[in-house]
């Protein structure tokens, strides 16, 4: 039984790795269209975020080109935590009234500063300029890849600017849609100042609610090949720890072997009378006999009705190590025959289950 189940342990932990290395993280912003794409022969996630759209309303941002250049950006946080690049943006573009005539945008990237939580560093070399071709509705997807922008792990803004028409018209096209959400993440200034970043734009009047741009980012995200996501990595420790800690309590008096000889690791109370004594207490001594230095990383308990302590650390050959333990007979009301597990977890091997040695108090409770 013990082989059967040391077998499904293995076998479950070699799946949930493998798969759990192409496992996705969501991102607060809305992710859909996820595909696996190959860029300069490695693999890369393509993120699609698409910002609000459920929570889209009636309202645009009509702008002019005066002497005070303006722009507006959405800040994206970066909540895989992993560095990417940037594929292209989504504009998404309201009508335009006829009389105004059309302008072209300029799109640019901003790493966000981690001190003042502003957009700071620019990340775009080059100009990248959108021609508009009508004062229609819809959505328009740039592509910036040859650009070889970074995602970074620190967020990101994307921002348009309206530059001047040969006109100098003060009104101009096109205008770029609004909606409501529950975080501030505009970001407006003028003059190409970067100390006058800020995130007031407001044209809300819910509480809670506050005006923000509608943006879309992809970006390409590199898979991580060997690394688990540490979320779920716990999830399957835990449950090895668990079915290991089931199958040493298959047998209480399991014999132990160490410094070539066989030892039982248990003690017995014989019978305790809960009434009489609430608490029983016991102190295990292990010598460490097998290694020139042994490191004890802890002890747990296989059950809450007992409590364990041990001091943690390194030993060194002959060392003595000291395990307290401690029983409750009336946590669980517990009668007849126990067997309470404890687990000294080393570095080292110390038993014939490797780094953990398996100690047990026996006793009829009365």
């Amino acid at each position: 039984m013990k082989n059967s189940i040391l077998s499904f342990v293995f076998i479950f932990f070699i799946v949930c790795t493998k798969a759990q290395m192409l496992k996705k993280d969501s991102v607060k912003e809305k992710i859909a269209n996820i595909e696996t794409v190959v860029i300069n022969d490695k693999d890369y996630e393509k993120v699609d975020y698409s910002f609000a759209l459920k929570k889209e309303i009636n309202f645009r941002l009509k702008t002019g080109t005066s002497k005070s250049s303006f722009e507006i950006g959405l800040r994206f946080n970066n909540n895989l935590g992993q560095k990417g690049r940037v594929s292209n943006v989504t504009l998404f573009l309201h009508k335009t009234e006829k009389e105004y005539r059309l302008t072209d945008l300029e799109i640019n990237f901003y790493k966000i500063d981690t001190l003042t939580n502003k957009p700071g560093e620019k990340l775009n070399i080059q100009q990248i300029i959108y021609t508009p071709k009508n004062n229609k509705r819809g959505n328009v997807k740039i592509d910036v890849e040859k650009y070889h922008i970074p995602f970074p792990k620190e967020g990101i803004l994307v921002s348009v600017k309206w530059l001047p028409n040969k006109f100098n018209d003060l009104n101009v096209g096109p205008s770029i849609r609004l909606t409501n959400y529950t975080e501030r993440l505009t970001y407006t200034r003028y003059d190409n100042d970067i100390t006058k970043w800020n995130n007031g734009f407001n044209f809300s009047k819910k509480n809670g609610l506050y005006t923000n741009a509608m943006i879309g980012l992809e970006v390409y995200i590199k898979k991580e090949k060997l690394a688990m996501n540490k979320k779920y990595l716990y999830i399957i420790i835990a449950f090895l720890t668990l079915i290991i800690l089931c199958l040493l309590t298959y047998k209480t008096s399991e014999k132990v072997v160490f410094n070539g000889s066989k030892e039982t690791m248990i003690h017995d109370f014989g019978t305790l009378d809960k009434n009489k004594t609430p608490l029983y207490e016991y102190t295990f001594k292990y010598v460490n006999t097998r290694h020139d230095t042994l490191k004890v990383y802890g002890v747990r308990d296989g059950c809450d009705c007992t409590e364990s302590k041990v001091k943690m650390g390194l030993y060194f050959k002959n060392d003595t190590i000291f395990i307290k333990t401690k029983y409750d007979p009336n946590k669980y009301n517990d009668n007849g025959a126990i067997a309470k597990q404890f687990f000294l977890i080393t570095n080292k091997n110390v038993s014939k289950f490797d780094t953990i040695f398996p100690l047990s108090l026996n006793g009829i409770v009365k």
